[in-house]
C-alpha cells in the first residue's frame, strides 16, 4: 500500500498542521520577547524652577530675594555723588561738589528651616573721599564702619507649580557704624518690607518694596524703598539682567538731630540706601536708578554678579551712578 506524504495529505489536515505551527511560533516568540523585553525608561526628576533663578545684584541692603536659602555673600560697591551734591543755604546753593564712596563686605543668610531665614544684609566697611575735602566738617576724607542690619525673612507663599514666592521681611539697623561716615547716629531703623518673584521658566521677576521706620523720627528720613528686577537664563554663565531701584522720603524730621547736624535743613537729597541723613524739608523727594549687568553660576555653589546703574531723577545728589559686584557662596 503507498503510503501518502504531508504535501499530499488532505488539504484540511495541511490547513490545521499549519495553524498549529503559526500557534506555536507565536507563542514561542511571545515568551522570548517578554523574557528580553527591557525595563521601563525612568524619567530623570524635573528640575526646580529655583534651579534656574539668581539674586538681584544692586541695591544689595534692601534688594531682597525671596528665597530661603544659607549663603554668604561677598560685596564691593562704587558709588559716585553728583557735582551737583550740596546745600540750600538761605535760598543759595553751595555745591560740595562729588565724591566717591566704596563700600566692601558681606552678608550672611542662615535657613533656619525650608522657610525660615536668619538674615544679615548690613555689615559693610565704608571710604568716603570727596572731590574737595572741607576740613572740620561731615565732608571730608573718612573710613569707618556701617551700621549692622540684622531680621528673619519667611517663605510666607510658595507655589513650584506655579513659579511663584512671596516673602516677607523684617530687618533692624542696629546703630553700630562710625559717625564719620554718617552711620551709628540714629536710635536703629526698622525695615518692613516683602519680596516676591514670579518664574516664567527661564525668564524671571522679582518685585521687592518695604518702608524704614526710624525709631526716633527727629533724627532720621521714613523711606519707601522698592525695586524690580527682571533676568533670562540663557545659560548658567550668562544670566544678563536689567534692575530699578527707587527711594522715597514719606517723613523728615524737623530740627538739626539727624548726621548732618546743622545741614540737616539745607542737603538737597537723601542718602539713598547707604546712608540716611535726617535731611529735613525733603517729604515726596524720590531718588531712582536703573541698571543693568549679568549674573554668573560658576558652579552649584558659587555665583558672581555686577551691575552698572545710573539715576534717572534730579538732582542726582548721592547717588549719580555705581557699580556693584558680588560673588555668593551658596551651602
Amino acid at each position: 500500500m503507498k503510503q501518502r506524504s504531508i504535501s499530499g495529505s488532505h488539504p484540511f489536515v495541511q490547513c490545521v498542521l499549519l495553524t498549529l505551527a503559526l500557534v506555536v511560533c507565536g507563542l514561542t516568540s511571545s515568551a522570548r520577547a517578554g523574557n528580553d523585553q527591557p525595563a521601563p525608561v525612568q524619567l530623570a526628576p524635573a528640575l526646580d524652577w529655583r534651579e534656574f533663578a539668581i539674586s538681584p545684584v544692586s541695591n544689595p541692603i534692601f534688594f531682597e530675594d525671596p528665597r530661603i536659602r544659607t549663603e554668604v555673600r561677598l560685596i564691593y560697591l562704587f558709588n559716585r555723588v553728583s557735582d551737583d551734591f550740596g546745600l540750600n543755604l538761605g535760598g543759595t546753593h553751595v555745591n560740595l561738589g562729588g565724591a566717591d564712596i566704596h563700600a566692601f563686605g558681606a552678608q550672611i543668610r542662615y535657613a533656619l528651616t525650608p522657610r525660615l531665614a536668619i538674615i544679615a544684609t548690613n555689615d559693610v566697611g565704608i571710604v568716603f573721599r570727596p572731590d574737595h575735602p572741607i576740613p572740620g566738617t561731615a565732608f571730608t576724607n573718612a573710613t569707618g564702619y556701617s551700621d549692622l542690619d540684622v531680621g528673619l525673612k519667611y517663605a510666607l507663599v510658595d507655589y513650584p507649580a506655579h513659579q511663584f514666592l512671596f516673602s516677607p521681611i523684617l530687618t533692624y539697623a542696629i546703630p553700630t557704624g562710625g559717625r564719620n561716615v554718617f552711620q551709628g547716629d540714629n536710635s536703629g531703623i526698622f525695615d518692613v518690607a516683602f519680596s516676591a518673584e514670579k518664574g516664567f521658566d527661564k525668564f524671571h521677576l522679582i518685585v521687592n518694596s518695604g518702608v524704614r521706620v526710624p525709631v526716633d523720627n527727629d533724627r532720621n528720613s521714613t523711606e519707601l524703598h522698592y525695586s524690580l528686577h527682571a533676568d533670562y537664563f540663557v545659560n548658567q554663565y550668562f544670566i544678563p539682567l536689567v534692575e530699578f531701584n527707587g527711594w522715597t522720603v514719606l517723613d523728615s524730621p524737623n530740627g538739626n538731630k539727624g548726621p548732618l547736624g546743622a545741614f540737616n535743613t539745607a542737603v538737597n537729597t537723601e542718602g539713598a540706601d547707604l546712608i540716611n541723613f535726617g535731611a529735613s524739608n525733603l517729604e515726596g523727594h524720590t531718588q531712582a536708578a536703573i541698571g543693568g549687568g549679568f549674573r554668573s553660576k560658576i558652579c552649584r555653589y558659587v555665583d558672581f554678579g555686577v551691575v552698572y546703574e545710573h539715576t534717572v531723577t534730579s538732582p542726582e545728589g548721592a547717588f549719580e551712578q555705581r557699580v556693584t559686584t558680588d560673588i555668593t557662596i551658596h551651602f
